[in-house]
């Protein structure tokens, strides 16, 4: 099994954060491995962690900047202040940090998509490199929350073939099936001029810089999280709607597990499944 998920309902402060003034910010995220779960596991250990200090170094920055101008309000919990900009930032900075030091760590050439959803009770910030995706529910709709980076994608191959490489049948190379992972370490190495591989990157093929998403947060809405092994035989109608037929409401777990189960057995789905609900 290469895939790996997330639930916290709390994100942990960074140590040296006051706790006082860390906000409250749930975290739920699915990592879709390839070549190997080496990235997707490093990836369910570090990205929150390196996202916590990154905020924190946020907040911080605010909080100084707060005695620099001579405001009277600094004693007030800043749980209520953090931006939500300032999320997506960190959010951004978490994913290239987890991607450099998962590459720096290693010589496994495995990678991960990634989908990371945090919810501050009043914002849902969704950030996604690859092809997993991130829905919310609401009043009998789903709304997408994540935009699928292929390589056959006009942008991405646009930005691949300046780099140097090419797509082929739809994949990075005739290879890799995303242009967004975290690892992935031989499709970042930019070559020198003059190697002997016959391909000279002037800039890494696939990126683990995420798009972003923010949207407000409803009462009743509902969240999934999934790899592509659902998306690929389902769609997001068909989930949601299977999911309240097993009440997963009142028995979230249960519920999820026939989901991926249908995929796999009815539905026929070849690849492996991980999906992560929630209601906010």
């Amino acid at each position: 099994m290469e895939d790996a998920h997330l639930v916290l309902q709390q994100l942990p402060a960074p140590a040296g954060e006051p706790s006082w003034r860390w906000p409250q910010l749930a975290v739920f995220a699915v990592y879709d491995g390839h070549a190997g779960a080496e990235a997707s596991d490093f990836a369910r250990r570090r990205l929150h962690e390196i996202f916590a200090r990154r905020l924190s170094e946020r907040i911080s920055a605010g909080a100084a900047g707060a005695c620099a101008t001579g405001s009277t309000d600094i004693s007030a919990p800043v749980a209520a202040a953090v931006d939500v900009s300032e999320l997506c930032g960190a959010l951004r900075e978490a994913f290239v940090d987890t991607d450099a030091e998962f590459c720096a760590s290693t010589l496994h050439n495995s990678g991960t998509t990634a989908v990371v959803a945090v919810c501050t009770g009043t914002h849902l910030v969704v950030a996604n490199a690859g092809d997993s995706r991130a829905y919310v529910w609401r009043q009998g709709q789903p709304l997408e929350l994540s935009v699928d980076h292929k390589p056959d994608r006009a942008d991405e191959q646009a930005r691949i073939c300046e780099a140097g490489g090419f797509v082929a049948r739809g994949r990075v190379l005739h290879s890799l099936a995303v242009s967004r992972a975290i690892g992935d370490r031989e499709y970042k190495q930019v070559s020198a001029a003059n190697d002997d591989s016959g391909l000279h990157f002037k800039a890494p093929l696939v990126t683990a810089e995420p798009e972003v998403r923010v949207c407000r947060v409803a009462e009743g809405d509902q969240l999934l999280l999934a790899c592509d092994g659902l998306w690929e035989v389902l769609t997001a109608d068909k989930a949601f709607n299977f999911l309240h037929a097993a009440e997963v409401t009142k028995r979230p777990h249960r519920a999820v597990r026939q989901l991926v189960t249908a995929a796999e057995e009815e539905y026929r789905s070849t690849d492996n499944i991980t999906a992560v609900f929630a209601v906010l």
